[in-house]
């Protein structure tokens, strides 16, 4: 009976330690990002209007997210750092992309877009320490 008992203790155990030790593995800490997009439609190309306001609006909610760490006077004087760091490679800190709506005028003279990103919180903030930022 004492080993019986033994042996079910010890699969017990193993069960919440590797639970214990597979919970921070099992997702990061995301921030969530609503953000609009405006792009001007030239020569009727709607698919590359899509794309310029895609990756508009993927930049824009890298820059809240930003935001959210750094103070305004502070986002003004290092707006062409964190422009070129976060906004141009907005995709690596992107973890999922939702599109709430997209539309385009009548006259197919502009496109808008609405999104909602996912966005890796340990990305973030490792990316503003390595600039040397809070």
């Amino acid at each position: 009976m004492s080993v019986n008992f033994l042996n079910r203790y010890k699969k017990y155990l193993l069960i919440l330690v590797m639970l214990f030790l597979a919970l921070p593995l099992m997702g990061q800490s995301l921030l969530q990002e609503r953000a609009e997009s405006k792009v001007l439609i030239n020569r009727e190309n709607l698919v590359r209007a899509k794309a310029e306001a895609l990756k508009d609006a993927k930049g824009t909610a890298i820059m809240q997210a930003v935001a959210r760490y750094l103070d305004y006077s502070s986002m003004v004087s290092l707006g062409p750092l964190l422009q070129n760091h976060f906004f141009d490679k907005s995709d690596s800190f992107i973890e999922s992309v939702r599109v709430i709506s997209e539309r385009n005028t009548e006259d197919l003279s502009e496109f808008t877009i609405n999104i909602e990103t996912r966005i890796f919180r340990s990305r973030l903030i490792s990316a503003l320490r390595k600039l040397g930022l809070p």
